[in-house]
């Protein structure tokens, strides 16, 4: 299963499963230099980095990318010409 760590406190890691699911994990139960943003798998009872993690990362920023591209390039500005 997929995690995501959202947030590093102290020696406490809090994971997000891709089921939304959270988990609260001391930091030395994960793979070593493990920080915020990093995509993890869960299997059998162990977290591992995720071998594809810099490609869903930059796919992931890419899509963010494209998408506020889109929002923004959609803004129309009016003006009030009635005086």
């Amino acid at each position: 299963m997929e995690a995501f760590v959202e947030q590093i406190i102290g020696n406490i890691a809090f994971i997000k499963f891709e089921n939304g699911q959270m988990m609260r994990v001391a930091v030395d139960k994960l793979p070593k230099g493990i920080k915020v943003d990093d995509i993890l798998l869960y299997e059998n009872g162990k977290f591992i980095m995720d071998p594809k993690s810099k490609e869903k990362k930059a796919a992931l920023a890419e899509e963010i990318e494209k998408l506020t591209k889109e929002l923004f390039t959609e803004v129309k500005t009016y003006t009030d010409d009635s005086d």
